[in-house]
């Protein structure tokens, strides 16, 4: 197995079955054409990868290794890193930064708490449409989701998108039975050490790696609101892909009416 990428599932989904992903879930309101683009229409993703999210990749791999094996080796975290071939992609920065980030996150977080590691869920949302993603951690009442970033971004309170992928990993692990009453997000934080002023020559302050949490108690209100969001976007995928000339107007996308027009020729 490899944990250093993204499991699909799409083995254990029908035939045919459309998948929405609940770490794009946001996407279907703030970046609406893109979102049919890429999750209806196969379209390869606006965003390709960065320094940050391949960063993120290794130490969220590291903490599953750790959490299914008791140990990591870091010789597959290095196979992956060799396998990156975007030339914008600074792979140098991701050696330097993944074993501290990652060995903090298991020390202070992962080691001291059980639960099950990146359990695939899916769900049927309408008849057709599945709801399905891997979350980080499961634990008994509880949902959490690892994040990396600097220390000065560390959020004080859930961001939009974050609030709908974890509300949407929380329905699918209450549909399975699991009475989740809150989710948490750990952040680790870059490791900013060491650095002198290009100008003056002095030290300049440290950040060390942290590891935060910050958690969401799961009201009746959030409940509802991602059911409603989730059918919502559910609906509106199945119309989607049964009335192509409505595509446009769904995806709020003009040339899709053009597409449609030449393919209807």
């Amino acid at each position: 197995m490899s944990y250093f990428s993204y499991y699909e599932g799409k083995e254990l989904l029908p035939d045919g079955a459309i998948k929405l992903s609940p770490s794009r879930l946001s996407r279907f309101f703030d970046d609406t054409s893109n979102w049919y683009r890429e999750t209806l229409l196969g379209e390869a993703p606006a965003f390709q990868g960065s320094t940050s999210s391949h960063l993120g990749t290794v130490v969220h791999g590291m903490a599953e290794m750790y959490k299914k094996t008791g140990a990591t080796d870091a010789s597959l975290a290095e196979e992956y890193i060799d396998s990156i071939s975007d030339p914008e992609v600074d792979r140098h920065v991701i050696r330097s930064q993944y074993p501290v980030m990652a060995e903090a996150l298991i020390r202070e977080f992962v080691s001291q708490v059980g639960g099950e590691s990146e359990p695939f869920e899916h769900q049927e949302v309408i008849p057709g449409v599945h709801l399905a993603g891997s979350i980080d951690l499961l634990l008994p009442n509880e949902i959490v989701d690892y994040k990396t970033t600097s220390q000065l971004t560390v959020p004080t309170k859930v961001p939009r998108n974050y609030y709908f992928q974890q509300m949407a990993y929380v329905w699918l692990a209450r549909k399975k039975g699991t009475d989740i009453k809150r989710f948490r997000i750990v952040y680790v934080t870059t490791n900013i050490v060491g650095r002198v002023s290009e100008k003056t020559g002095k030290p300049l302050k440290d950040y060390p790696t942290t590891v935060t949490s910050l958690f969401h108690e799961v009201t009746p209100s959030d409940l509802e609101l991602i059911d409603n969001v989730l059918r919502l976007v559910a609906d509106s995928a199945k119309t989607f892909v049964e009335n192509p000339k409505m595509q446009y107007m769904l995806a709020q996308d003009l040339r899709l009416k053009k597409r449609t027009t030449f393919l209807n020729k």
